[in-house]
């Protein structure tokens, strides 16, 4: 939330002024109170979309075809701004604090005021802007979103990691994960089934990822994404056996019309809202046994993805086949085919109200046989559920989703069955299902993705940085995975988690989640539990 002067707000005045409706708009420049900052103010741009505050940035904000766009020119906000609600200030051409005049005569010097979602006074100038040259990504095509957090409006003046030509841009990035794990109890089932937890505790870096995405400037641009990923760090000092760097992503978005995309290359499958998401955009800091033991995390092909319906519905299939990552011939690897449809069947006018619901399919020809399993939601874990290498004919997986957002409440939910061709092992059939609610005690909203119909990142409305106390969110799921049935006996697992993840800006949280685990395999029935403190740090 962002303070300013708010005694000052009118001082009486009474402004008699036409109200207009309240279009979507980005005003530029203005100048909000930040004691933290050498001069005392800081500059931003606000977004002002369905009748509500939608963005606040340091950073130059995109705007979209259609959009207005307002030049303050460095006039002083009185009142108050908070993400997700409706504005309610008014810009003024000087500086109160210096010229004590402007508050005798507020009149005068108003460039802008705006109440009860009402333009009262506008004498801001328009632009007529469209795609600016210095921003990083015209217009982020891709149905992937990228691997760790970009603000998509990046202004490259005073960026080191920013490159910027007439035909391409550039922006380096770089995200890593830092995990202290420790568990607190475990049965002697357990003990039997998986080994002693005990011997996991301590801490390792559970990811470090680094990569560019940017613009080829072509008539309609392309986007391109090259990532490496590694865990190399997870190794004892003493050990020698690390994991090599691996390519993360690399792919290719290239427009065919203004709302169908076709992407090329190492990319996500278009499966699972929890799938898609990033992991750092993910209330808990691991996503639910189903997901991690059905689903790929990327995969190498080629997706077609686009919108229809004023962007209630998203739409995406794709073909994959891992052959280069897997070392097999393309023909000697199994192929896998995957689509993926989002509706936004309830939406409010002001979009702070919604209900998204999501249905996914996909076919494997199980060339190399399947296997399924996972860790229990802890990334530095012996795995708990595990159906072993099997030979199959194929196996098609159903993927139910749906998610309720209201301000800061989010509830969501997804369910996975897995249906496996393989006669001699019974046909069996696997499932899971998570259900997760989170709430934003700082009343930040998490923002809702059109292009590919799943929900962003917790945005920060008043970082450490400027004075504020960051965003605060705290979160609970429940998840269940199955993987005994038929032939195969990979073993049941439920999952209970509580979450506190503290953003102290957009680029650095600390987090805490505390796991509590049962699991069971031929009768025996473990119980376990222990939490995980992580640290996020990524460029800006």
């Amino acid at each position: 939330m962002v303070r300013v002067l708010a005694f000052a707000l009118m001082l009486g005045m009474t402004i008699s002024a036409f109200a207009a409706d309240l279009p979507e708009m980005v005003i530029r420049n203005v100048q909000v109170d930040d004691p933290t900052a050498g001069s005392g103010v800081r500059s931003v741009d606000i977004l002002i979309s369905k009748g509500r505050v939608a963005h606040i940035a340091d950073d130059r904000i995109h705007a979209e075809d259609g959009v207005m766009v307002k030049d303050a020119n460095g006039g002083y906000l009185l009142g108050e701004i908070e993400i997700g609600l409706p504005p309610t200030f008014i810009i003024v051409d000087d500086d109160p604090l210096k010229n004590f005049e402007i508050l005798k005569d507020t009149r005068s010097h108003t460039t802008f005021s705006i109440d009860n979602e009402q333009i009262l006074i506008d004498s801001l100038s328009v632009s007529s802007e469209r795609v600016q040259p210095g921003s990083l990504i015209d217009e982020w095509i891709a149905y992937n979103p990228a691997p760790v957090h970009i603000d998509e409006s990046y202004s490259f003046d005073e960026k080191w990691n920013a490159f910027d030509t007439e035909h391409v841009t550039a922006l380096f990035s770089a995200g890593l994960f830092l995990d202290r794990a420790n568990w607190m109890s475990q049965n002697d089932a357990s003990r039997d089934q998986v080994g002693d937890l005990g011997d996991y505790d301590g801490g390792t870096i559970r990811a470090f990822r680094f990569g560019l995405n940017g613009t080829i400037r072509l008539a309609r641009p392309w986007t391109y994404s090259l990532w490496v990923a590694t865990n190399s760090f997870d190794s004892e000092f003493d050990s020698d056996e690390t994991d090599d760097f691996s390519w993360f992503d690399y792919r290719l978005d290239i427009p065919l019309t203004d709302h169908v995309t076709m992407s090329v290359g190492k990319q996500k499958e278009p499966i699972s809202l929890a799938r898609l998401m990033t992991l750092m955009w993910n209330p808990m800091q691991e996503r639910a046994a189903a997901e991690n033991a059905m689903m790929d995390s990327r995969n190498i092909g080629v997706t077609l993805s686009g919108r229809a319906f004023d962007e209630r519905v998203t739409w995406a299939g794709g073909v994959f086949n891992n052959w280069i990552d897997s070392g097999e011939s393309f023909s000697d690897n199994a192929k896998q085919y995957t689509g993926r449809l989002s509706w936004l069947p309830i939406i409010s006018e002001d979009e702070s109200n919604l209900v998204h619901l999501g249905f996914s399919v996909r076919h494997d020809e199980a060339t190399q046989g399947l296997q399924y399993s996972s860790v229990p939601e802890v990334r530095d874990a012996p795995l708990f559920v595990d159906t072993g290498l099997f030979d199959a004919n194929s196996a098609t997986l159903f993927n139910l989703e749906a998610g309720w957002r209201r301000g800061p409440i989010w509830i969501q939910g997804e369910w996975t069955r897995n249906n496996v061709d393989a006669p001699n092992l019974g046909n069996p059939t696997f499932s899971g299902y998570h259900i997760v609610g989170s709430w934003s005690v700082t009343g930040e909203m998490r923002p809702y993705k059109r292009r590919n119909g799943i929900f962003g990142a917790l945005p920060v409305a008043r970082d450490t940085d400027h004075g504020g106390h960051g965003a605060l969110e705290l979160a609970l799921r429940w998840s269940d995975i199955d993987l005994t049935s038929g032939g195969i006996n990979g073993g049941e697992m439920q999952v209970a988690k509580a979450a506190a993840t503290w953003w102290a800006t957009a680029s650095f949280n600390v987090s805490m989640n505390y796991q509590w685990i049962w699991n069971e395999i031929n009768g025996s029935k473990g119980r376990a539990d222990g939490f995980v403190l992580r640290a996020m740090i990524f460029t800006k």
